[in-house]
């Protein structure tokens, strides 16, 4: 019996691994090879830009990016958009963020960005603006 762990796969994204078998017989000179070809399929969304910067804004205003997103894989994705809070980001970061940030902690970040959709499903080569 021969199996496959795609669990060994940690960075998520979907991949091809690709081995050999070699096969000897006891008390025997012939030789075998045999390919091993293993797919790993995750629902990977592929996304225009990796970073989003709004740049001056003025009071009272408000500005709109718009950028796409792809399903890069073969089944569909289902996705929802969430903000990092405070508590996952890291004592060193939270730190420099809310001695950098122009909105102290008071004002959730919900209420400076929104993200539409908020949700949704892409089926495999799908594009969605958002």
């Amino acid at each position: 019996m021969i199996s496959f762990d795609p669990n060994f796969k940690i960075d998520k994204t979907s991949g091809i691994v690709n081995g050999k078998i070699n096969v000897i017989y006891a008390d025997h000179p012939y030789r075998e090879s045999i390919e091993l070809i293993g797919e790993v399929c995750f629902p990977n969304l592929k996304m225009e830009a990796s970073i989003i910067n709004f740049g001056a804004i003025l009071n009272d205003t408000t500005k709109k990016i718009s950028m796409l997103m792809k399903n890069i894989s073969l089944m569909p994705v289902t996705y929802e958009w969430a903000f990092l809070e405070e508590e996952i980001v890291g004592e060193e970061e939270k730190m420099n963020i809310s001695s950098n940030s122009m909105f102290p902690g008071s004002v959730p970040i919900n209420e400076v960005f929104d993200i539409l959709p908020l949700s949704g499903v892409l089926d495999p080569e799908q594009v969605e603006e958002v």
